[in-house]
């Protein structure tokens, strides 16, 4: 403000940065779920304690009819809710993960994708 006057408006360069950064992650965002989604394999073969030199340990298990996602050092729990074939999804609210962030956990025969923890190529476990 050396002039006396506002060279610029900051708030409206500012304001769309910010919107932006506090947007919900993750591909499947506003997408709705499929209508006729492929089968999901029987909940047991996606168990199991998957491992990633980056992010640690998780873990897939099964809670009745239903798969959770346990991961980290705190740990975290997330349900794991069917989407499409071996395509599960979980939901984060976090100090990086906005509300409304949708994160796919996608299997392989031997291992799981977290599409939250992918961002720089890390999120693959291996059983």
């Amino acid at each position: 403000m050396e002039s006396g006057a506002l060279r610029r408006d900051w708030q409206a360069l500012i304001t769309p940065i910010f919107a932006q950064m506090n947007a919900p992650d993750g591909s499947l965002i506003g997408k709705p779920r499929p209508g006729s989604p492929a089968p999901a394999r029987p909940l047991r073969e996606y168990t199991g304690t998957f491992r990633n030199d980056y992010h640690g340990p998780a873990t897939i298990a099964t809670n009745g009819e239903s798969l959770i996602l346990t991961i980290g050092p705190a740990p975290l729990s997330r349900p794991l809710a069917h989407w499409d074939g071996d395509v599960f999804t979980f939901t984060l609210v976090d100090e990086n993960a906005s509300p409304g962030t949708i994160s796919k956990a996608t299997f392989g025969p031997d291992r799981v994708t977290l599409e939250y923890y992918d961002g720089e190529g890390l999120g693959t476990f291996v059983r």
